[in-house]
């Protein structure tokens, strides 16, 4: 995985790039998961049905979907031809660009536009598409970093103005900067893979802890700045968005999938489902037959 960063003035882009899944590949993550950036997904070919937030949602050929951070996903459906690419990125203040208190932030202005993507935005774009091919096409080096900055500065400028354009639930709005460091980022990356992999196992804010070398007050902090809700319920949302995916797959019981989610008793899982969704495991369960 490396690291870009894609400055805009006070905009600072930071995209994380394995650059072998840059690669066209076939394969998708096969579970509900979410992620602390957000996330860009391009279909090169084929199509394929994922679920967003709970509501199913087409993309074809040509497609490039933004998931906002936090979007829960998983892919129901899958084309023999599918060809796909992606990367995550990221939207801090780049505070070695010097400005006047009065002078317009780039920052400020993408802030408003990215953040008016609450869940997804999927958009069929023949300039945003040769964007990606280039990117997929240069043979990435330290020599010839500077063409993948230049080639994701234009790809967010033509993606912001693209969401301006097509997105209804843009809308201005006031947002502050956070700086992060690069320690931060690594602390956010270790976040994410925790809930994204061990929500299964019996784990408690003291694992994190541990894997963060971190203090508990600490380790809730950075938490809720990642998921803006609290250690129990980032573990409750990540459990119970796979409880649902799995019921609607219809393969496990309601005991197996309670405890394939990480909960000790079935008591213990119906509750949490309750409070998460509204309604009992089997009301949701008949809901989706």
């Amino acid at each position: 995985m490396t690291k870009l960063e894609a400055a805009l003035g006070d905009a600072l882009f930071t995209v994380d790039i394995d650059f072998q899944k840059l690669s066209p590949t076939n394969k998708w993550h096969d579970t509900t998961h979410f992620h602390v950036d957000s996330e860009i997904h391009i279909i090169l070919n084929g199509n394929a049905l994922i679920e967003i937030g709970g509501k199913d949602v087409e993309i074809n050929t040509g497609d490039i979907c933004l998931l906002a951070p936090g979007s829960s996903h998983y892919p129901k459906i899958c084309s023999d031809t599918l060809k796909k690419t992606n990367f995550s990125f990221s939207l801090t203040q780049n505070f070695t660009c010097n400005r006047s208190p009065k002078s317009f932030s780039e920052y400020v202005y993408y802030s408003n536009i990215f953040k008016s993507v609450s869940e997804y935005f999927i958009i069929n774009d023949t300039e945003l598409l040769s964007i990606i091919q280039k990117l997929l096409t240069e043979q990435f080096s330290s020599e010839n970093e500077h063409i993948y900055k230049a080639l994701l500065s234009i790809f967010f400028i033509t993606l912001a103005k693209r969401i301006k354009e097509h997105h209804p639930a843009y809308r201005e709005q006031t947002v502050r900067g956070i700086s992060e460091s690069e320690n931060s980022f690594k602390q956010r990356d270790c976040v994410e893979h925790f809930f994204q992999y061990r929500f299964n196992e019996n784990i408690s804010i003291e694992d994190l802890t541990k894997e963060l070398c971190l203090s508990i007050p600490h380790t809730h902090r950075i938490v809720k700045k990642v998921f803006d809700e609290g250690f129990k319920k980032t573990l409750m949302k990540q459990r119970i968005e796979h409880a649902c995916m799995l019921i609607k797959q219809h393969d496990l019981t309601l005991n197996e999938i309670a405890y394939s989610c990480g909960y000790t008793s079935y008591n213990g899982f119906l509750a949490a489902f309750k409070s998460y969704m509204g309604k009992t495991p089997k009301e949701y369960e008949k809901s989706v037959r």
